[in-house]
């Protein structure tokens, strides 16, 4: 199942989190998964069960992360900073929805920041990034100021 068909899942999602929240007091990946395993549970066919295929959907997941855990030191203005020497650069679709998609793929910052096509769509995915950080923070007050600097970052954008 893809990640648009579990959004659009949502509802089923959000009613049976809530009854396991409210049976168990909170929540984590174990407690969910195990009441996914049960095949009478909404949740179940959310999840991958053949376990040649969920092998290889973490395998791949632990390569994503030797890739992003490579750091290299960069200048900018007067300071030394670490950044992620490889960045995954997503050209799927103008939208950037799938992070992991056939057109995503890792490149070393310096070479997306030498070339203005690479370094625009690496813009585009910031904005997004933050779009997304609104929309999941918004409306709680300790952010308050912190949206403020987002929106006026994006409008100059």
């Amino acid at each position: 199942m893809n990640l648009s068909e579990v959004f659009k899942k949502s509802t089923i999602v959000e009613t049976e989190l809530k009854e396991i929240y409210n049976k168990e007091k909170k929540l984590t990946a174990e407690i969910v998964l195990n009441h996914a395993k049960k095949k009478s549970s909404p949740l179940h066919e959310l999840f991958t069960w053949d376990n040649t295929e969920a092998a290889n959907q973490f395998r791949l997941w632990e390569a994503r992360t030797l890739i992003k855990s490579v750091k290299i030191t960069m200048t900018v203005g007067v300071e030394e900073v670490k950044v992620r020497k490889y960045i995954n650069l997503r050209t799927d679709d103008e939208n950037n929805a799938n992070p992991w998609g056939a057109n995503s793929e890792y490149k070393e910052v310096k070479e997306i920041m030498s070339d203005e096509k690479t370094k625009e769509i690496l813009f585009q995915q910031a904005i997004n990034e933050l779009n997304a950080f609104r929309k999941k923070y918004h409306g709680l007050r300790q952010f308050e100021k912190l949206m403020v600097e987002i929106d006026k970052l994006l409008t100059a954008a």
